[in-house]
């Protein structure tokens, strides 16, 4: 929606700025309520993952034995680098 155009409009007739500024504010309000259910929807989304985030990181982190990202990172490559090894000898057959 052109609220520029809106307001240059609603002042063409009317003529008169206090009149333009109520017709205006109400188009606003119209919009708005237009769209709270999209940002609820939305903000409903953002507490999820906020969620997810909390409890992944509680997860790894606040328990006796927090994780070690560098070793985890190791892992990670050696696994890739004997799944390498693995396809490469059994896909010569």
């Amino acid at each position: 929606m052109d609220f520029e155009k809106l307001g240059f409009d609603t002042m063409i007739e009317t003529s008169d700025e206090s009149l333009t500024t109520q017709i205006c504010g109400l188009h606003l309000q119209a919009y708005a309520e237009q769209l709270l259910p999209q940002i609820r929807q939305l903000d409903g989304k953002v507490h999820d993952c906020k969620n997810k985030h909390a409890a992944l990181r509680s997860f790894l982190y606040e328990r006796p034995f927090p994780a070690n990202d560098a070793r985890l990172l190791a892992r990670s490559v050696l696994y890739w680098v004997l799944a390498g090894l693995f396809a490469t000898v059994f896909g010569c057959f």
